[in-house]
Order: structure tokens, then sequence, then C-alpha cells
């Protein structure tokens, strides 16, 4: 039996065992009411990869898919799955106004993410480790997030994602399997050096993320021509990554959603707010919007698995650079049809090196599909 055929059946039989743990509990007759337990919201895809810049090296390519719930107004305990009221009892004993606390007024919603990250160095042709470039290396990972929307003030309201990640880097993250899958579906190189990538290890991250925007009432949508900024910062810890940041974000378009703007992949980060009605009436029956994006992000890096190889085994390793900055240009088209809304963004991201050795930037292209069940 193929190490690979090993793989796929044990992510099979994991995930069918957390499917069985989110459904099997009974709950209380009350969780039926409305906003009191979770309601699949809706879905969103992300796609990163850096083939349009003709390149296949550094970050090469990501994939998520994220599940939301709708808003939940009244949440009670009883009405969770396990894993989301330990989560919800671990953030509020660490802070306020989170799932369980006593501020309950506020939009808020639970978000699920499963994500595939993919590192390789430059020469796919040298199956010797290369002591100047990074090693290769994979993430699989899935994340449990709680965001709240809130108001500051009359002008200005938040949101704030406060996230678990847990995944595995090494050979389980199937990372070298799906590049060579996808490598010879299209035709590309395969790269030979993926026997030196990361060793196995367990794979951990807490994150808290918060953004600002002028407050914009209680439509789905900002009708007609606008503009806006989106403000942020986060903190990420964890042997994924150990970083802090910094970001701002212009949008300028027609009919531009009333949410909290675009962002890349990585763990720990989720821009979508709770919705601010989960009755579809309140929707507009047809709107067609567009708006461009730019996003400038700066960020400290205490550790990144990527550069700086495993946390508990011995590996390859390179320098890093402490601090990154990234920008980022985009389109996006949000649509709502029928009162079921949709959203096409693509975004060209622009990275400052990582690592010392890198020597330039590294450019990647992103496209995401959002659609409101």
């Amino acid at each position: 039996m193929s190490q690979r055929f090993i793989h796929l059946i044990s992510l099979l039989i994991f995930f069918t065992l957390v499917n069985a743990s989110l459904t099997a509990e009974a709950k209380p007759d009350y969780c039926s009411e409305e906003g009191k337990s979770l309601r699949y919201r809706g879905l969103t895809v992300r796609g990163e990869n850096d083939s349009f810049a003709n390149t296949d090296r550094n970050y090469s390519h990501g994939i998520t898919v994220t599940v939301e719930t709708h808003a939940l107004k009244n949440p009670e305990d009883e009405c969770f799955p396990w894993p989301v009221r330990w989560h919800a009892r671990m953030f509020n004993a660490l802070t306020p106004d989170s799932l369980l606390g006593s501020d309950k007024q506020n939009e808020k919603s639970v978000v699920m993410k499963f994500g595939q990250a993919i590192y390789t160095p430059k020469n796919y042709w040298d199956a010797n480790i290369i002591p100047d470039d990074r090693p290769y290396a994979g993430l699989l990972s899935a994340g449990l997030s709680l965001h709240r929307r809130y108001q500051v003030n009359s002008q200005i309201e938040a949101m704030e994602a406060k996230e678990i990640t847990l995944g595995i880097i090494g050979p389980w993250s199937m990372a070298k399997e799906f590049q060579q899958l996808a490598h010879g579906l299209f035709g590309d190189v395969q790269f030979d050096g993926w026997e030196h990538q990361l060793r196995n290890e367990p794979a951990f991250q807490v994150s808290y993320d918060k953004k600002y925007r002028d407050y914009a009432g209680n439509t789905r949508v900002q009708s007609g021509f606008a503009a806006d900024w989106i403000r942020s910062y986060g903190l990420r810890l964890g042997n994924i990554e150990t970083s802090a940041n910094v970001a701002l974000e212009g949008r300028i378009g027609f009919d531009i959603p009333n949410d909290f703007g675009s962002f890349t992949i990585r763990p720990g980060t989720d821009s979508r707010p709770p919705d601010i009605s989960s009755n579809r009436s309140d929707y507009p029956h047809a709107k067609f919007g567009y708006h461009f994006f730019t996003i400038v992000d700066l960020k400290y890096v205490a550790y990144n698995f990527s550069v700086d190889g495993n946390l508990f085994h011995h590996s390859h390793r390179v320098t890093r650079q402490p601090w990154v900055v990234l920008g980022a240009i985009g389109l996006s088209l949000p649509t709502i049809i029928n009162y079921y809304g949709y959203n096409l963004a693509i975004m060209q991201v622009y990275q400052t090196s990582e690592f010392k050795e890198q020597n330039a930037h590294h450019a990647y292209q992103m496209l995401a599909l959002s659609i409101d069940l």
C-alpha cells in the first residue's frame, strides 16, 4: 500500500471522527431558536499561487476552505459542539467579550477553516539540500475562530477574530503529493528535493486580529459610489508563525460590501464579519458591484516554520528576515442574485524577502470565491 494512499485514508478517518463529534451530542429544545446555536451561512474558497509570476519557489501554493455561520445574537453554551464550547471558554477566560461573554448583544459568529500551504526552494532540479535557499516545507491545518462585530462609537465599528489553528508540518501535510499531482496534470516540472523536507511535527497557533472602519449602518452594501479605509493589527503565537503586524486597506468602487475587506491566506486571519441580518428578505433582490482595493501590511516575525525549520527537530533552515512588508492590489466583484450573495476577488501580491539569502521580493496571485448560502 502506497504512502500516499495511507495518508489519504488517515485524513478521511480523521475528518469522519471530527464530523461525528460535532453532530453526535443531544441539544436542549431551546437551541432551535434563532441566534442561540450554529446555522451555516456560507463558504469561501481561496487559492494562491506564484505561477502567473513565472516563478515556482518560496511560497509556492496555498489553498483554504472557510465555512462561516450566521450571526449569534443570544448564544448559549449548551447549544454548541464541544470544540466550539472549549474554544469559547478558553478565550472567555483570557479576554472579555468572547462568544459566551457578558456582552451578548453584539453580532458574533463562528468560522472554521481548512488549508494547505507549500514552500519550495528555487532550484527544482537539485536533489540535495540547498544551504542558501529555504527548505521544502508543507503545512496542513484546521482553524476555529470566533468573530465579533460591534460599534466602537457612532462613527467607528470594529471586528475582532480570535483563532486557534492546529495542524501538521512535514510529510503528513501531503505537500509533496499535492504538488506532484498538480504539476503532473498541468505538465510542469517536478521538484527533486522533497526527501529533504521538514520532518513531521504538530503545528499550533493562537491568533488575535482586530480591524476598524467607518460605520456604514446596517445595510448589506454601501449603495452607489463609495470609498473607505480599513485599519488593522494582529498578533500570532505558535510554531507556525509568531509575529505581529499592522495593515491598511483602501477600497473604492460601486456598491462596496459592508464588510472588513480582503486579505491573503495565513492561519489566524479572516476578514468576513458576522452578517448584519440572517433574514434574506432584508437583502436586495439583485446587486452587481465592483471595487478596487490596495493593501499595505508591515509585519515583525519572531518565528516562521518555513524559514526557521522544525521547532522540535534539527532541520535545514535559513536566516530569517524579521521585518516583512506585503503590498497588494486587487479587484472584487460582489454580486447579489435572488437574495443570495456571491463574491469573486482577484489579488496580485508583492512581498519583501523573508530570509536574508532570498535577495529578492516574491510575487504571487490570489483568487477567492465566496458564497452566502
